[in-house]
């Protein structure tokens, strides 16, 4: 969500420089390659502090929970590590990324080379 919002708020700062860019000989795909170079530190941080965020308070809480009271005959719980979760989230978070950058590049190529660079002339 953050992703796709930091691409909205500056995406008419984003497309006068890609504009300018533009004019100066960058191709349309150059600039999506700009924008998905632009969102893979933000992504990657993401995915390993969120990650490890989410196991660590997993494994930091678990110990103050008793949850013997829910579980059959009284057996003991314990945090089960499970690698699909990771994953499947890291896959939502790339797609989310890659629908941003799509977004993007359906309104770079929606407008106008001349439009864009008279921008800045009002």
């Amino acid at each position: 969500l953050v992703i796709v919002l930091a691409l909205l708020l500056t995406a008419r700062s984003r497309l006068s420089d890609f504009a300018f860019l533009r004019a100066l000989g960058l191709s349309r795909r150059q600039a999506v390659a700009a924008t998905a170079a632009e969102l893979a530190a933000p992504f990657l941080v993401a995915l390993v502090v969120g990650t490890a965020l989410g196991l660590g308070i997993a494994f930091i809480v678990e110990p103050g929970l008793d949850l013997s009271a829910l579980a059959v005959h009284g057996r003991s719980v314990a945090i089960r590590l499970d690698p699909l979760a990771p994953l499947l989230l890291a896959l939502g978070l790339l797609l989310v990324s890659a629908l941003a950058v799509w977004i993007t590049a359906v309104v770079m190529r929606r407008g106008s080379l001349s439009r864009s660079l008279r921008m800045g002339e009002r």
